[in-house]
């Protein structure tokens, strides 16, 4: 697995440095994938600005827009148990990775892994099935560079759980959502909402659960 995920990691260009502040991480949780309490947990936080709250639920991949394959050169640099591995797909909005909002003052994003699709046995990994990765990352004003926040992998047993991340003290804040290594047939629901107050945002609650 070593060699996928470094490649992976390569391609997404994303710095490996943890840096939290002003930010509250989601734990897991179970039947995520309900449509009513996934878009809950998105608008209670009020947040509407740039055409937010936006979701894209019970998106298939394979067959979504949202998710494109990978690249031939991509895809030869994996490893797969019996010959070529199934194709893999990357979330992409426009022509970015993933889901981009920049210059944003808070921000809360989710997304829910509802089904595990014909994710491949990679050869250097003893055989494991890999499931998706999710990542939220954050750029800082005058930062050129992403900073990880969190990563999540899903496996099989995660089917029905969440990640998110909810940005809630900062401004003019870069933030990029991220899924990688997905295959044919997984389920994802997706959301965010972002807030642009113009540095007049008044002090918020921690989010609750």
């Amino acid at each position: 697995m070593l060699r996928s995920l470094t490649s992976i990691a390569v391609v997404a260009a994303i710095a490996l440095s943890a840096d939290t502040a002003n930010a509250t991480e989601g734990a897991p949780e179970p039947a995520a994938c309900n449509d009513g309490k996934f878009k809950a947990a998105i608008t209670k936080y009020n947040y509407k600005d740039r055409g937010t709250p936006d979701f894209r639920l019970n998106q298939v991949v394979g067959s979504s827009a949202y998710f494109a394959p990978y690249s031939a050169s991509i895809m030869s640099q994996f490893a797969c148990i019996g010959g070529p591995c199934t194709q893999l797909y990357y979330y992409k909005i426009g022509r970015n990775r993933g889901s981009v909002w920049q210059n944003v003052d808070r921000y809360a994003t989710r997304v829910a892994f509802c089904r595990f699709g014909d994710h491949p046995h990679f050869s250097d990994d003893l055989g494991k099935h890999i499931g998706p990765i999710v990542r939220i990352s954050y750029r800082k004003p005058g930062q050129q560079t992403w900073t990880l926040a969190t990563i999540t992998v899903f496996s099989k047993s995660d089917v029905g759980k969440a990640v998110a991340w909810h940005f809630h003290s900062g401004r003019d804040w870069d933030w990029f959502t991220s899924i990688e290594l997905s295959a044919p047939g997984d389920v994802f629901d997706i959301g965010h909402a972002v807030k642009d107050c113009q540095g007049k945002c008044p002090p918020e609650r921690q989010p609750g659960n």
